[in-house]
């Protein structure tokens, strides 16, 4: 429950606020020309006390009811914190009297008078001994109250994001990893098919690609948990699935890597990122060798981003559904970094730029 609270906060905002509540409590030495200053100090220093004395009162009730589970009825706080107040104010009335006496020059309550056109009575006067100072400081009290409500409604919505946040992350990995189970299967049927007719025709030729194709099944295996990887990691993987691609498809098939090395040893990206658009454009484009399909990865270090695109010759016959994977990768961006992803279709060419993220927890 200790957790929950922002003590830190609440300190920092009442150790801010309260020399500030303190000389708006002293404000009435100003009111005259010929200032004391160690009366001016001691008046300073006894309402930042008060004050600080109402911030500690206002998170005390609060922190009891937490303990006791007052929900719904924050009136009782609110109104235990004015009438607690009040007996703090009366408490120190005598002193703050004093002090305001020692303030106001001796013709003031004159002065009073003759501008009011009427006399200042005694009673008047001694009325303001406990009145005034209790209205002033139940004043700065309720003042107070709406500051640590707002603080805590604050904190309370941040933490409330944050949670919404973290399961719509999680809800993402899992639609992410049905998207993987769905692939899988189909990659492997077809891979598998490919790797026998190597090992009929080019044993060695069929050795290298069962080690592309049991790196790419350990790496599916080894980055489940993680968000994000580094860009080098996903190129590796790129480049095993896109030689093997490359086996099966001939000269129906050309790429270009084009990234500087220190922005691919550097940077991150979600994992799967760059796989999934080499992926998509694949599955959705026609290959032959007389209109090969040509894919280009290229990084941007100035604006730290990698684009990648491809000539655009789409399948007649594409009965699956599309979109399904840009979405998620889209949606995991923006639960990143608030970031989502840049997406150009022209007649000629398909482009989908994502940005390289520096900091994992950017969005938090």
């Amino acid at each position: 429950m200790r957790k929950e609270i922002p003590y830190k906060k609440i300190f920092r905002l009442a150790i801010f606020t309260t020399p500030l509540f303190g000389l708006f409590g002293a404000t009435p030495i100003f009111m005259f020309p010929k200032m004391n200053m160690e009366i001016m100090l001691k008046s300073f220093l006894l309402v930042s006390l008060i004050i600080l004395l109402f911030w500690m009162l206002n998170l005390y009730l609060y922190v009891i009811s937490r303990h006791y589970h007052f929900k719904g009825k924050d009136w009782v706080r609110y109104g235990l914190g004015i009438i607690v107040a009040g007996f703090i104010v009366y408490f120190f009335s005598d002193k703050l009297f004093q002090l305001r006496t020692l303030e106001i020059p001796p013709d003031a309550f004159k002065i009073f008078s003759q501008n009011l056109k009427r006399p200042f009575l005694p009673e008047q006067r001694m009325s303001m001994r406990f009145i005034m100072p209790i209205l002033q400081y139940e004043s700065i009290n309720i003042i107070i109250i709406v500051l640590l409500e707002l603080l805590l409604l604050r904190e309370n919505k941040q933490k409330v994001d944050f949670e919404n946040t973290q399961l719509r992350m999680v809800n993402l990995e899992a639609k992410h990893n049905l998207l993987k189970q769905q692939l899988h299967p189909h990659f492997l049927f077809n891979s598998l098919s490919t790797l026998n007719s190597l090992i009929k025709r080019s044993p060695i030729d069929a050795e290298q690609y069962l080690l592309k194709l049991s790196e790419l099944l350990r790496f599916s295996t080894s980055t489940n948990a993680q968000a994000l990887i580094t860009i080098n990691e996903e190129l590796e993987l790129c480049k095993n699935y896109l030689n093997m691609q490359q086996v099966r498809f001939g000269k129906a098939l050309l790429f270009k890597i084009d990234i500087p090395p220190e922005m691919a040893q550097a940077g991150k990206i979600p994992v799967y990122s760059i796989q999934l658009l080499v992926e998509n454009a694949i599955k959705h484009n026609s290959l032959t060798v007389e209109t090969p399909l040509f894919i280009k990865i290229t990084g941007d270090q100035y604006l730290k981003s990698i684009k990648v695109s491809n000539n655009l010759q789409e399948k007649l016959n594409l009965v699956e559904e599309q979109g399904i994977g840009l979405a998620n990768l889209k949606e995991r961006y923006n639960l990143l970094c608030d970031d989502g992803i840049t997406i150009n279709k022209s007649g000629y060419e398909f482009t989908v730029i994502i940005k390289v993220i520096e900091d994992e927890n950017c969005n938090y």
